[in-house]
């Protein structure tokens, strides 16, 4: 009977472990599975709002720890997680120029308005060594996505536009100018690669409004 007990205990914290797990790993995704598209649809225009969703990483080519300014596993999935939420934000302010725009976490999702999300394919850090010297264009950054747009009036499991960003162009010298900065700048990066994304995700989205 003791044993029976035991037994009986174990498999109790095994079910509750299972389901806190499928919880928790559930929460803030839109999807399980790779998202399908509603066909012959389009988007309706004019959107009484817009939600952004974090997009996913976990298929991404995450090239952020050549240079040693990622020690450890925990650093990475740090970096993975505010990189995610920094780029929402990001996304947000700009989208504010397509209709009223705020951060969704895919709880209770209306019944009208757009939800932006996506995959991000390549996240490569570069070299801010590299891209501090002067006339080479050398350690440049890297930011690649796969954007996902659902009109929510339509469908909230299946989006209706779907497109890529950050297709690669030739690469410019700094001393000959980029745009994206001072030549040389030491602190360009990420941030302004994902400032330029989120400028190329609204100025796709401002022809369908």
């Amino acid at each position: 009977m003791t044993k029976l007990k035991a037994l009986l205990a174990t498999v109790s914290l095994f079910a509750v472990a299972l389901g806190l797990t499928t919880f928790v790993t559930g929460c803030g995704s839109i999807r399980t599975e790779i998202p399908a598209q509603l066909s012959n649809a389009r988007l309706s225009p004019n959107p009484p709002r817009i939600l952004v969703a974090r997009f996913n990483g976990d298929t991404a080519r995450w090239m952020v720890n050549r240079h040693g300014d990622l020690n450890e596993v925990s650093q990475l999935s740090d970096f993975k997680n505010e990189f995610r939420n920094k780029f929402q934000q990001i996304l947000v302010e700009r989208l504010q120029k397509v209709a009223p725009a705020s951060p969704s976490w895919m709880d209770d999702l209306p019944n009208e308005g757009w939800l932006v999300t996506g995959d991000f394919i390549t996240v490569d850090q570069g070299s801010r060594l590299l891209r501090s010297v002067p006339g080479f264009g050398a350690g440049e950054t890297t930011l690649q996505t796969k954007v996902y747009v659902y009109d929510l009036s339509q469908s909230k499991t299946h989006y209706v536009l779907s497109f890529d960003t950050g297709i690669p162009q030739k690469k410019k010298s700094a001393g000959a100018g980029s745009g994206e900065g001072p030549p040389g700048d030491v602190v360009s990066g990420l941030t302004m690669d994902s400032e330029r994304t989120a400028r190329e995700i609204r100025n796709i989205l401002m022809t369908y409004r």
